[in-house]
């Protein structure tokens, strides 16, 4: 039996003000490959170094918690053996409209019988401190924003390399019939 929690709040953090006044000569040139046809894309280098590196600092200062698993709104429990990364929660409106802006050539104008219209606000900076660490297989949960707004697409942030493990897998086939909303 398990003990169900509140979910943190997010933290406070302007993180388009600090990513909008970086300067960098280090300009990406992002590059799409596609790993399964309409469905899982991958963007490499969306994202500067000095980007990655204010992100990682920042989401630092916002201070890791034990990632809870979720199973309602604003509520999870807690389970290591399914899920035992750390996790901060950092809400910024501008942020979401400017990453929008930097990734929209890449993403589906409509998908799942919706269109696109804007990115969920709510950055899950995740961390994998421990060897071993893991989230075990799940479907991402989606986001109502009202009656009419729902997100069905996930985008990952990979900020850091040279790391070993950590990898996603994509359970394609296996979850190709289950609805994870």
């Amino acid at each position: 039996m398990y003990n169900v929690h509140k979910q943190p709040e997010p933290v406070k953090i302007d993180l388009f003000k600090g990513i909008t006044s970086l300067r960098s000569n280090d300009i990406p040139s992002p590059k799409l490959t596609e790993v399964v046809k309409d469905e899982i894309w991958i963007v490499d280098d969306l994202l500067s170094n000095q980007e990655c590196q204010y992100l990682i600092e920042a989401s630092e200062q916002g201070g890791f918690v034990d990632a809870l698993v979720t199973t309602g709104l604003n509520t999870g429990i807690m389970d290591k053996e399914y899920r035992d990364s750390k996790r901060v929660m950092i809400d910024d409106v501008n942020l979401a409209k400017y990453f929008l802006q930097r990734c929209e050539k890449f993403l589906p104008r409509a998908y799942q019988g919706g269109v696109l219209l804007s990115m969920n606000e709510r950055f899950r900076f995740l961390k994998y401190d421990q060897p071993g660490n893991k989230f075990a297989k799940h479907c991402d949960g989606c986001y109502w924003r009202n009656d009419y707004e729902i997100t069905t697409i996930t985008i990952q942030y990979y900020l850091n390399e040279g790391m070993k493990g950590g990898e996603t897998t994509f359970f394609h086939d296996s979850f190709k019939d289950v609805n994870c909303c």
